[in-house]
């Protein structure tokens, strides 16, 4: 059993001093508490940014790692970022990136699926009270960094074909308490912000423009994907 000190002899008297492996090891239990807490999607959890496989949009993941690495400075206090490209563009594994970054530096992160998180909001907007529910949102607006996974993507919930312009209305509200309270928000989307006024109203598109900075991710690694699984049935 690794042991918290280290008694070594200083001018002939005996010293303790911090055993450096003890505590690393306490610190990596305590991260991968924080993430497991934080709900980032287990594939995620040994991928980092040095895993970044792409060429095109390294503008863009320059300022992402900026971003994460100085999360505690004043100037990025109320930044959030939208990051936008189509899918396979590793959006959600820079966002991901960017929330493990933020834990290493003591600060709370929770990474949600949009389409469980507008499940909650319309659920929390009806006749019946919900402690759970209640509480649930009630913990979001107490975090210094919240990811929301895919949002304004209609598959992700069956209420987008039912009544979307409630789907819009709830995304409004929310996003709007969380900016209000200077928390710190991802959003990853296929959907330019340039693009949100046509297809969910001019309400949600001054929202985002006035709030949030727009990095845009080009690069697709899909065929990667699909030759590293295929090698893996190659002698």
């Amino acid at each position: 059993m690794t042991k918290k000190y280290i008694i070594v002899k200083e001018d002939g008297e005996e010293v303790a001093i911090p055993n450096s492996e003890y505590w690393d090891n306490i610190s990596e239990e305590k991260f991968n508490l924080l993430l497991k807490k934080s709900h980032i999607p287990q594939n995620y959890h040994d991928l980092d940014f040095e895993d970044y496989q792409g060429k095109i949009s390294l503008e863009s993941f320059n300022k992402c790692y900026s971003y994460a690495a100085k999360c505690k400075e004043e100037k990025f206090h109320n930044v959030s970022l939208y990051l936008v490209g189509n899918h396979g563009a590793q959006k959600t594994m820079i966002a991901s990136a960017i929330g493990k970054e933020f834990i290493r530096q003591g600060l709370s992160v929770k990474f949600v699926y949009a389409g469980e998180l507008i499940d909650l909001l319309l659920k929390a907007q009806g006749f019946d009270w919900n402690e759970e529910i209640q509480n649930k949102l009630k913990n979001y607006a107490c975090l210094d960094l919240l990811i929301i996974d895919d949002i304004f993507d209609s598959n992700k919930s069956i209420y987008w074909q039912k009544n979307p312009q409630l789907i819009i209305s709830a995304w409004d509200t929310f996003l709007r308490r969380q900016i209000s309270e200077d928390k710190r928000i991802i959003l990853t989307s296929n959907f330019a912000i340039d693009v949100i006024h046509e297809k969910f109203g001019e309400s949600m598109f001054h929202l985002l423009d006035r709030n949030f900075i727009q990095l845009t991710f080009y690069d697709n690694i899909q065929t990667v994907r699909k030759e590293r699984f295929n090698n893996l049935f190659e002698d």
